[in-house]
């Protein structure tokens, strides 16, 4: 019983102090001044004007035009791996085993890694 109650209080204890480590933090860092304000964030995010960035030779993007690149060639990846392990294209268990990159995207999948976060 007495265990029991210390494994549900633990979780709670780590919460709680992962809180207070936030908050301290928010009071040593302090005001830093001179940034944007809350309508110049909110604007930027929404209408994407500003905060550009250079990307693949000058060209100048959002950056989250890369994110939803980057984003959407891994969900590809993962597709690819499974449409050709599904079809028994190419893949064997072999090369599966031989490469780390081909290992992970073929033993994971998106649903599984966002879990375990």
């Amino acid at each position: 019983m007495l265990l029991d109650r210390k494994k549900k209080l633990l979780p709670l204890l780590g919460y709680f102090g992962l809180l207070i480590l936030i908050v301290v933090a928010a009071f040593l860092t302090g005001k830093q001044g001179g940034g944007e304000t809350i309508k110049e964030v909110m604007k930027d995010a929404v209408l994407h004007e500003d905060n550009r960035i250079a990307f693949l030779g000058g060209m100048t993007v959002n950056p989250g035009l890369i994110s939803a690149y980057t984003v959407t060639g891994i969900l590809l990846l993962f597709a690819a791996v499974w449409l050709m392990q599904r079809f028994n294209w190419v893949v064997t268990p072999e090369l599966i085993r031989d490469s780390i990159l081909l290992k992970f995207f073929a033993e994971n999948n998106p649903i599984g890694l966002i879990a375990a976060l």
